[in-house]
């Protein structure tokens, strides 16, 4: 029953690892969605922190830090919940 709900909640995702980093750092208000840049190491060393706290691999939290703002974040999910093609 659980791995049915699971699949359930991936489709049409193509990259489910990615979009629930995405939301991490939504909800925590970290990388992109930080209300004010990560500029200093040690506060990024933080919020690379908390995406392993919550499981992500380094690449992963990389991934998401290193995107440029908000906006990009919120279109790389639609991307990835509407592939084309």
């Amino acid at each position: 029953m659980i791995d049915d709900a699971l699949a359930e909640a991936d489709e049409g995702v193509s990259d489910g690892e990615l979009v629930a980093a995405l939301r991490h750092a939504s909800r925590r208000r970290l990388g992109p969605y930080a209300r004010t840049p990560v500029t200093e190491p040690k506060d990024r060393q933080r919020q690379l922190a908390s995406f392993a706290r919550a499981g992500f691999s380094l690449a992963m939290a990389r991934q998401v830090m290193d995107l440029d703002s908000a906006e990009d974040a919120d279109a790389l999910v639609e991307a990835l919940r509407h592939p084309a093609g």
